[in-house]
């Protein structure tokens, strides 16, 4: 009678010892929020913090970077670096942009303005209203232009093959605009 009534307690005292010691943490799940696909970026903060005026880039201004294939962007990249690393996208750049750099192929990209424009993949149509500098690297790249920064004409440097550099009336960059927005 004895033993039916330690037993119980027994088995009970030996699952506690075997797991003393022993501890989980249970954390309380994290909100991350997801950018908008306007602004997806990687690293760069798109807040309040950009730079609102048309000055060039400040060297300690977070670029824009988007990655993401397939995919259309509309974004504010004024006072800010930005790094196209997709493929096959829509993008539409707005404000006085730094430095934009077009690693990705195939992209339909409109900027209002930037000091210069790098593209160094392939078959992707650029278009920009005003522009410091063009340098095309890649094979198969359009890229149309309406204004210089200063001068008639920005500086081109085309170093790939069967590159276009056009300037074109107003006009047709607006097409080229609504094209890609839809």
């Amino acid at each position: 009678m004895r033993i039916s009534k330690l037993l119980p307690t027994t088995v009970i005292a030996l699952a506690l010892a075997t797991t003393v010691g022993c501890s989980a943490e249970v954390a309380a799940p994290t909100t991350e929020t997801t950018p908008p696909p306007a602004q997806t970026t990687e690293a760069a903060d798109t807040g309040a913090d950009a730079p609102s005026s048309s000055a060039p880039a400040p060297s300690d201004a977070k670029p824009l970077r988007f990655t993401d294939n397939a995919a259309s962007h509309s974004a504010d990249c004024t006072g800010r670096d930005v790094s196209i690393e997709a493929n096959t996208g829509d993008m539409v750049l707005k404000g006085d942009c730094g430095t934009i750099t077009v690693e990705g192929k195939t992209n339909s990209i409109v900027v209002e303005s930037a000091e210069s424009i790098n593209i160094k993949g392939d078959t992707n149509e650029v278009a920009v209203r005003i522009v410091g500098a063009i340098s095309v690297e890649g094979l198969t790249n359009s890229v149309y232009w309406v204004k210089a920064a200063s001068g008639d004409q920005p500086e081109v440097n085309d170093a790939g093959d069967v590159n276009e550099v056009t300037q074109v009336k107003p006009a047709q960059y607006e097409e080229l605009l609504e094209t890609i927005q839809g």
